[in-house]
């Protein structure tokens, strides 16, 4: 028998012992699922940041609902606030920084199954025509023919393979990463114009795809239809490489205008990149100052739900195409 059989064959047993065990002996663990984007590839902007196509993630879903105990962020509030209980095998959803395919593809299927989710905005976005930037970056790779792309005279960014481009657009987004986001947006811009690149097309084939951020009247709706929102910061920096004054007002600004869209009080938080050496203790602090209970970072791990002390770091296990969505969401990858 194929070790693709066998192993399609042996899994669903053994994640089922791991449920039982959980079970049986009160694990009192929380897993934490981050997805980021819910739609089909365009083979021209940033695919990489696509979670789960249109039926993966109905798909997942289902599954979520048979094997697990999905709770809301108001339950980890209320939990730790000793006003209730969380079961073993819990589990809950996250969205990060509020594409507008979410509301499209994932929230109404979320709605129907009645499983709770809480999204984490980058509020700046908000009703705006902004494209991501990292959609930006890989549009302006996708459209050369050349073999290789030069900036900055000493980068040398490889096109010779659809796997070479690929990584190259990854490591130029990475790079770009760690860069203010003001600047950032400046060097993209340039790079548009030095190689007569149509921003507005650009724009329009993006529209088109559904490629853009939620709308105040998306977040309000689904605010009140079982989606819980959270801050992503409101303009998504990488938080370490600013000052205090800097960190507080992108948190505290998100925070208030978030809260004056959904006319209720904001207390989570989803550091941007959310990796090692994107928060730190200086972070964290000036979360408690602006009122955050509770914040996520990106790094895989479960979740003691009884120790409170690390209630704004609490870990997440990114949802991605290359991964087998079974072990992600029993917290095995």
């Amino acid at each position: 028998m194929p070790l693709s059989k066998i192993y399609s064959f042996i899994l669903p047993f053994f994640l089922l012992i791991v449920r039982l065990k959980r079970k049986l002996f009160k694990t009192n663990s929380l897993i934490i699922l981050c997805y980021h984007r819910i739609n089909n590839k365009t083979g021209i902007f940033y695919d990489q940041n696509i979670s789960a196509y249109k039926d993966e993630f109905k798909s997942q879903m289902l599954y979520l609902k048979k094997n697990f105990n999905i709770i809301s962020i108001e339950q980890l509030f209320d939990y730790h606030s000793g006003k209730g209980d969380i079961q073993p095998n819990s589990l809950m959803v996250t969205f990060d920084d509020g594409f507008l395919d979410n509301t499209l593809n994932a929230f109404p299927v979320l709605e129907k199954l009645g499983i709770p989710a809480a999204v984490f905005l980058t509020t700046r976005f908000i009703d705006s025509d902004i494209i991501p930037w990292e959609d930006q970056i890989s549009y302006f790779f996708q459209k050369f023919s050349l073999e290789e792309i030069i900036i900055n005279n000493n980068e040398i960014y490889s096109l010779r393979s659809l796997e070479e481009k690929e990584n190259s657009i990854w490591k130029f987004c990475k790079r770009m990463k760690i860069i203010n986001p003001d600047k950032r947006n400046e060097i993209i811009k340039s790079l548009f114009n030095r190689y007569l690149i149509d921003g507005n097309k650009m724009k329009r084939l993006a529209h088109s795809m559904s490629m853009g951020y939620m709308t105040r009247r998306d977040i309000q709706y689904w605010s009140n239809h079982g989606i819980d929102f959270g801050i992503h910061t409101d303009t998504h920096p990488c938080l370490t490489i600013l000052n205090e004054e800097e960190i507080y007002r992108e948190i505290s600004e998100s925070k208030k205008a978030l809260e004056a869209i959904i006319e209720k009080s904001v207390n989570a938080f989803a550091y941007p990149y959310g990796k090692e050496g994107d928060y730190n203790d200086v972070t964290s602090s000036l979360l408690k100052k602006a009122g955050i209970n509770i914040g996520m970072i990106f790094e895989q791990g479960m979740n003691n739900l009884d120790d409170s002390n690390n209630l704004l770091e609490l870990h997440r296990f990114g949802v991605g195409r290359n991964i087998d969505f079974r072990l992600t969401s029993h917290g095995l990858t």
